[in-house]
């Protein structure tokens, strides 16, 4: 509503820009329970909220749609929808963290008595999607936690295709900027894709890091990824094996110690999460009163 809201009352003489961040679907498995009783056809609880959520997601975009046709703006807007990481699921999950909370749970039923550890069960089995066919899920640098479905969707600028090139979320400001007609900054993390986007153009996409569980992380040099642990390294050519079902690691040793090599090359600022003992001590939990600052004012 408030995006409407917002659209409704802009500025019609100038451009404008929302960024809309939907919660749903999220933790916790909440939805209407008139959308929740479509799809009784469903059999694993979770995975039926779930779907109510999608459902409600879809609802919620459809009637940004309607407000941008009612004022007259729906062709000539870019859309751009995309999810922030994976589905979380049990497959994303580490044995102890599934042994405990099954064992929890069993032991003193749900919720368990504990913030913390009501936490971590509701996380580690309430999951309710399914990445398939990728392996693992949210919180995992495997493909089913770190790649997700986007699509633009701008009538007088944009032909109807599908593009299987890499894009990642550091490529969109650069795309933005020169769809919208602006400089790119030297300086500016990612790469332009409207070329890709327009002209069916695909250049090897820039290389990228991204951060996992348990200190993982997966460094991609197209078609190159390596999964990098603290004492293992798994390689795996996405192009041809986006399914990560074969390690080449040991067939190719040279190209993991070229992609180590690179990964610790990329340069960092320091971290700013919290130390993990106080996550344990005070968990933000769902829901509930807003007790510390919003992530935004602490990362300014």
């Amino acid at each position: 509503d408030e995006a409407r809201r917002l659209i409704r009352d802009r500025d019609p003489r100038r451009p404008f820009f929302l960024y809309a961040s939907f919660n749903a679907p999220h933790l916790p498995n909440e939805a209407p329970e008139a959308t929740i009783d479509t799809y009784v056809d469903i059999e694993n609880p979770f995975r039926r909220v779930h779907a109510a959520m999608v459902t409600e997601l879809d609802s919620a975009i459809g009637a940004l749609i309607t407000q941008l046709k009612a004022e007259g703006v729906y062709n000539n807007t870019l859309i751009w929808f995309m999810s922030d990481n994976g589905g979380l699921n049990r497959e994303a999950m580490t044995g102890p963290f599934l042994t405990l909370s099954e064992t929890l749970e069993e032991w003193f039923g749900a919720p368990l008595p504990i913030t913390m550890l009501e936490f971590i069960r509701t996380n580690t089995l309430e999951g309710g999607s399914d990445n398939t066919p990728f392996r693992s899920g949210k919180g995992s640098i495997y493909e089913g936690g770190v790649r997700v479905p986007s699509f633009l969707h701008w009538p007088v600028q944009l032909k109807t295709q599908r593009l299987d090139t890499m894009i990642t979320v550091q490529d969109v400001l650069p795309t933005l900027l020169a769809a919208t007609g602006h400089d790119i900054p030297d300086d500016l993390d990612g790469m332009n894709q409207w070329p890709t986007l327009t002209d069916g153009k695909t250049p090897t996409p820039a290389s990228y890091v991204t951060m996992g569980q348990q200190g993982t992380q997966a460094f991609y040099a197209w078609p190159w990824k390596l999964v990098a642990g603290e004492d293992s390294a798994e390689l795996y050519n996405l192009q041809t094996d986006p399914l990560e079902a074969d390690n080449l690691a040991n067939t190719y040793p040279d190209e993991v110690n070229r992609l180590a090599a690179a990964l610790n090359r990329v340069v960092r600022a320091e971290s700013l999460h919290i130390p993990l003992y106080q996550v344990f001590w005070d968990p933000d939990f769902f829901g509930g009163e807003e007790d510390r600052a919003p992530w935004a004012d602490i990362i300014q």
